[in-house]
């Protein structure tokens, strides 16, 4: 008999448990019911890994702090990039009464310096996942795709760090070439970044912020191009054969 009373027992609290779970869905339905009647938009549920902390997954736009990092660290490339044309400007005048200026050398100057700050921006930006990969953020402890995850993690960046030291070695002999390096860098970052986002290995706002950040970088490279400086091989000899 006492058996039979515990089972009774058993069976009726499970029946409580179940009773219970079936209020609080049909509770949570009739919330997100409300919420869409009211025009608000219903939790959207993500079935797909994520192994990102809790504050990671609750930020959807990116901190102050890094949208500042970002336009401070774009500052000098974008100065750099309209000083070659304005620098260059008022060059041709001279050139064309062969009469001595320095603004064609410091055109070509900011040229090489831009280039080469932006090779060194781009290896910065690459490297950003190697300090997210020691902080842990974003890799599951264990997984069985764990050498995938550190393939990813570890070996990408280095490609995007050696196109940005290239850039900024042909930056001063050869700055087209160096351009073209740069360009390609960045838009195989902004593509590693949007993947990186795709698969929840970084947070919900890293790729808006990298991906503005990767856009100003190329428009910058870009106005560079445009540059007639990229062809110029320094002032004209005046010695008189």
């Amino acid at each position: 008999m006492a058996s039979l009373t515990r089972a009774r027992w058993a069976r009726c609290l499970a029946f409580c448990e179940r009773a219970r779970g079936t209020r609080s869905a049909l509770a949570l339905g009739a919330l997100d019911v409300r919420k869409v009647a009211m025009g608000q938009s219903a939790p959207q549920k993500d079935h797909r890994v994520w192994h990102l902390p809790e504050w990671a997954k609750e930020e959807k736009r990116p901190p102050r702090q890094m949208c500042a990092l970002g336009a401070a660290l774009l500052l000098p490339l974008g100065a750099g990039s309209l000083a070659v044309h304005f620098l260059d400007a008022d060059t041709e005048e001279s050139e064309e009464a062969e009469i001595p200026s320095t603004k064609a050398d410091l055109s070509r100057l900011s040229l090489n310096w831009s280039l080469h700050y932006a090779g060194a921006l781009l290896s910065s930006a690459g490297a950003m996942h190697w300090g997210m990969q020691l902080a842990e953020i974003g890799v599951p402890k264990r997984s069985e795709y764990m050498s995938l995850y550190y393939l990813c993690r570890f070996s990408a960046p280095a490609v995007f760090v050696f196109f940005g030291w290239v850039g900024s070695v042909l930056s001063t002999a050869l700055p087209f070439e160096a351009a073209l390096w740069l360009l390609s860098g960045f838009a195989g970052l902004l593509s590693f970044d949007f993947l990186a986002g795709a698969f929840r290995i970084t947070p919900a706002w890293w790729f808006r912020w990298r991906a503005g950040f990767n856009l100003s970088a190329i428009s910058c490279i870009l106005v560079l191009l445009l540059s007639e400086r990229n062809l110029y091989l320094g002032q004209k000899p005046k010695m008189r054969m």
